[in-house]
This record gives C-alpha cells, sequence and structure tokens, in this order.
C-alpha cells in the first residue's frame, strides 16, 4: 500500500529515436505499482512533450483507473508538433520542432549522456 507520497518510475519508448515519437508505441496497462490508484493525485514527469498521443493515451489510463487528478510535468514541450489537445501544468521550457538530445533523450541510441539539452542538425538526421 502506497503512503500520502510514493514514487514510481517507469519507462515508455517511441519509437527508436530515428522515427517520430509516439508512432509505434501504444500504452496498455499501469505499472502493479499504481493500480488501483482511486485517490491518488498524481503527477507524471516527463523529459519531452512531442505530439502528445502517448502521454494522452497514459493520462486517459490512469484517469480511468479512478485517479483524482493527474498533473503533468515536463522538462520540454514541443507544442509545435501537438496533435492531441493535452497541456502540461509544469512546463521547465518549450522547444523548436527539431530532434532534440541530452539530459537523458537520445537520437538513435546516442548522445543520451550529454550534460546538455542540444538539437541535432538536418544535415546529420539526412546522413544517418
Amino acid at each position: 500500500m502506497l503512503g500520502p507520497s510514493a514514487l514510481q518510475g517507469g519507462s515508455r519508448s517511441s519509437g527508436g529515436g530515428i522515427t517520430p515519437p509516439d508512432i509505434h508505441h501504444t500504452v496498455h496497462t499501469l505499472p502493479p505499482i499504481l493500480s488501483p490508484v482511486s485517490l491518488f493525485i498524481l503527477t507524471h514527469v516527463e523529459d519531452i512533450i512531442d505530439t502528445g498521443n502517448t502521454l494522452c493515451a497514459l493520462v486517459a489510463l490512469v484517469q480511468g483507473a479512478g485517479a483524482a487528478s493527474v498533473r503533468v510535468c515536463a522538462l520540454l514541450d514541443k507544442k509545435a508538433r501537438r496533435r492531441v489537445p493535452l497541456q502540461a501544468e509544469y512546463t521547465g521550457f518549450e522547444c523548436p520542432d527539431e530532434f532534440i538530445v541530452g539530459y537523458g533523450i537520445d537520437y538513435a541510441e546516442k548522445y543520451r549522456n550529454l550534460p546538455y539539452i542540444g538539437a541535432v542538425k538536418d544535415e546529420f538526421i539526412k546522413h544517418s
């Protein structure tokens, strides 16, 4: 049983880093520790919000499981690519429509360990 506050980690992948996010991934189940979630006020922490498809599905799943509320916190937000109506309650930075790397975000399984946030140049993407 979870107490008044708890931390649960999880992971999702969205296409392997070389295809646009959210194409190959669908959210189906909650991690076991989050079931049941009724009466919980959940804050989901995200590295980057892109199209919003995966995150929207996750929020709907958690709300459908009975969460009292779901808030979204994201380090980066690519609002220009949004395909669904989704607004993060807490956002670090809005970023341009580019492949972003660093701070745990990768491109083709590379650059995840950079100690800063950067963008992959279009010329590099075309040649990889």
